[in-house]
């Protein structure tokens, strides 16, 4: 609605910004009130020079002269007032998420669930369950163990695969992503990014994400604090 007066500030505005407010200002700050006043009186000295008018003159000719001279007062006007548009604008700029993806032998952990609410959790990352329904949907009698002994890395790649949860490609609407893997002091690895080629592009889906299915658990260790060193360095 707003893109023609961007359009007239030509390029001292940088492209993607949009108006979020509008000010209109007077020079010397006048109120909107003296704006009004003037504005008035000018409307009455027209309406007066050709309501009392020596020479009758058509009504057509009236009216043409009524516009000129309330053109040329409104010109006079903006020269006196000196009206300045303030516009607040902004841009929106896509900011970098980093994805860290632990590929340690403890990923290969299978941790004991117990309580109702942890075989819910991972009912949910498998797809059993509704993750929009929470933790108070009940699960099916007898379904539990398939859900008590599941390893980390099984979880997690339920979690980033869930279509319900579409939790990637909700986030890329939002950031670039960039995944790395870590474990040992310098095994770090940037994983396959995935693009749109233009703003306007359809959204990503799981399917640009194959990454996932390729999440294993093989070093010996997770030197968590060298690799994310590594990783800023690299950013």
């Amino acid at each position: 609605m707003n893109d023609w007066i961007l359009q007239l500030t030509g390029n001292t505005v940088e492209a993607g910004s949009e108006i979020i407010g509008s000010q209109l200002k007077f020079h010397g700050n006048v109120e909107w009130g003296w704006v009004a006043f003037l504005a008035l009186a000018f409307a009455a000295v027209i309406w007066g020079s050709y309501r009392w008018l020596p020479i009758e003159l058509s009504g057509s000719r009236k009216g043409i002269l009524v516009i000129l001279r309330a053109t040329f007062l409104a010109l006079l006007l903006g020269i006196l007032l000196g009206p300045v548009l303030s516009l607040e604008l902004s841009r929106k700029i896509r900011r970098t998420l980093l994805v860290l993806v632990d590929n340690s032998r403890s990923m290969a952990i299978v941790d004991p669930r117990v309580t109702p609410d942890d075989i819910k959790r991972a009912a949910i990352a498998k797809e059993h369950l509704d993750p929009g329904k929470g933790l108070e949907q009940p699960l099916e009698e007898g379904r539990h163990g398939e859900f008590k002994t599941l390893a980390r890395t099984n979880v997690l790649q339920s979690v980033l695969a869930n279509k319900q949860l579409n939790l990637l490609p909700t986030l890329s609407e939002k950031y670039d992503l960039v995944t790395y893997t870590f474990g040992s002091g310098g095994q770090v690895k940037e994983l396959q990014r995935a693009y749109r080629t233009k703003e306007d592009d359809a959204r990503l889906t799981l399917k640009d994400f194959p990454w996932i299915k390729e999440i294993e658990a093989v070093h010996s260790a997770t030197a968590m604090g060298d690799c994310l060193l590594e990783i800023l360095d690299r950013k």
